[in-house]
């Protein structure tokens, strides 16, 4: 099969693909049974992190969850609790002559006040608890930062560059977030529902040694209460759907 076909996705992604020299990943996260979603995606959580899919909102059909626990209550004496699911750590690999891009409809449902007590991280990674050795994803780390703003990344070998948007995150509110790498995997633009976050330029991953995946990681911060502290909370985020694509300067 060689003739081109054109995909029309949700969010208005509209891509023409040829098997010889394109591929892709979408998934609705629709069906709830196995594994996670229409492709099987894993999961990996804490001991009282939570992980699943939800029956549809609104104009978002299938939604998959990763729900962590912030605070004194995390863990036995206090600690930090996660929930990530992914889609296989290894399985991007950027290089020169291909175009990359991940899209992902993004959701946390948490407020300003609980914020603080988590990390959020989504996109391609290589790690499901704890920062990116590999990855280009969007971030959003109070204790690190500062502030709930977002910051666009790139990791790759262990070396990171974080760019703050000056955008604060939101409570409770769908958005759609993408990344695009350029052929020469010198560039990653991200975008806000096709408003531009902004451009890194250093620290891609690229080649066989810097493969990563897509990903979606809820790691809760331990506020320093102790066991049994009420500044606990429960930190819940949700994609409605995943969706990456590549164009490769070869053809098979």
């Amino acid at each position: 099969m060689s003739a081109d076909r054109t995909l029309a996705f949700a969010g208005n992604i509209t891509h023409v693909f040829n098997p010889k020299n394109a591929t892709f990943l979408f998934d609705d996260f629709i069906d709830g049974t196995g594994n996670f979603g229409d492709t099987n995606w894993l999961d990996d959580k804490g001991t009282q992190g939570i992980t699943g899919v939800r029956s549809g909102q609104t104009e978002h059909p299938g939604i998959v969850y990763a729900q962590s626990v912030a605070g004194g209550n995390a863990v036995s004496g206090g600690g930090a609790d996660y929930a990530t699911i992914y889609k296989g750590l290894t399985a991007i690999r950027t290089e020169g002559s291909w175009t990359w891009e991940w899209d992902v409809w993004f959701f946390i449902e948490a407020d300003p006040v609980q914020y603080p007590h988590g990390i959020y991280r989504f996109g391609w990674g290589d790690v499901t608890n704890g920062d990116f050795t590999d990855g280009i994803y969007i971030e959003i780390d109070y204790t690190a930062h500062g502030s709930t703003n977002l910051f666009i990344c790139c990791a790759a070998g262990g070396a990171r560059t974080k760019t703050d948007t000056g955008i604060a995150a939101e409570d409770s509110t769908w958005r759609r977030y993408k990344a695009v790498v350029n052929a020469a995997a010198n560039s990653v633009e991200f975008f806000r529902d096709d408003v531009s976050l902004g451009t890194v330029n250093t620290n891609i991953p690229t080649g066989v040694a810097q493969q990563c995946g897509p990903i979606v990681q809820n790691i809760a911060g331990d506020d320093g209460g102790g066991f049994g502290n009420p500044a606990q909370q429960d930190i819940e985020i949700r994609a409605d759907y995943f969706w990456q694509y590549n164009v490769a300067g070869i053809s098979r």
